[in-house]
């Protein structure tokens, strides 16, 4: 409890992040899952103020996964992930996904995408970690599932706030190909490239080229490429100097 009132500054305490750091080493060392998950966090966050952040970390991490707590496990296994010990963190992912961690298990479902004959696997982990309202799992189970599914992932991960999510919600509703769904398709790919999805906004730059779901328009085309184009999309880029041409051709 202290260690969270000093890193956020509540209560009329002054916030204090080493002071934090402290709290939270003291509550893992007197074996509080909560505070190891804590203290692993912020010191990830310390990490360009402390050459010795990213040790403490795992060390906090992993002793939070010994007590159990999922979370712990799971970060642990992306701090692994990224030093490219892909075994120890497909372990702690695994770790993380059998004590219920969402996120664990859509980690987890990864390590099985390299193997055309494990796909199904994958999904199988991607569902467990969207039936745990994760959604990155959701997003992950709507790029595999197939049928009416692949609208009910989507829209799940959308819901919970991916907005990769909501883009292939999108592109699942805009395949219906009725007036309804074309509409909400449009309103999904607005809002995800809103919030710099690059693909929603090429999406989006295609139905107003082609007139679908909204009324042709070159111009508004063009501006949807562009910020796809920003956003670091290739196929934008492309689009966008063609659409260009055509509308200075059009002079």
């Amino acid at each position: 409890m202290l260690g969270y009132i000093y890193q956020s500054g509540k209560g009329g305490i002054k916030k204090d992040e080493q002071k934090a750091l402290s709290y939270y080493h003291q509550g893992c060392t007197l074996l509080d899952a909560q505070s190891c998950l804590n203290e692993g966090l912020l010191n990830i966050r310390n990490i360009k103020n402390d050459e010795d952040a990213l040790l403490k970390a795992q060390k906090a991490f992993s002793s939070g996964c010994e007590l159990k707590l999922a979370k712990a496990c799971t970060q642990n296994g992306i701090l692994s992930f990224e030093n490219k010990n892909f075994e120890e963190a497909n372990a702690l992912f695994k770790k993380g996904c059998d004590l219920k961690d969402g996120l664990g298990c859509a980690r987890y479902g990864d390590s099985f995408l390299k193997d055309q004959n494990t796909l199904e696997k994958a999904l199988s982990f991607y569902k467990r970690s969207c039936d745990l309202n994760n959604a990155e799992g959701c997003r992950k189970a709507s790029l595999y599932a197939t049928g009416s599914l692949k609208l009910d992932y989507a829209s799940r991960s959308c819901q919970g706030g991916d907005m990769e999510g909501c883009r292939l919600e999108g592109e699942a509703l805009l395949a219906l190909g009725n007036d309804d769904s074309i509409k909400q398709a449009v309103d999904l790919f607005k809002k995800s490239c809103g919030i710099h999805s690059k693909r929603a906004c090429f999406d989006l730059a295609e139905l107003y080229e082609k007139g679908i779901g909204v009324k042709t328009s070159l111009q508004d085309s063009l501006d949807n490429y562009m910020r796809g184009c920003v956003y670091g999309d290739k196929e934008s880029c492309v689009k966008a100097q063609a659409i260009s041409e055509q509308i200075e051709n059009k002079k």
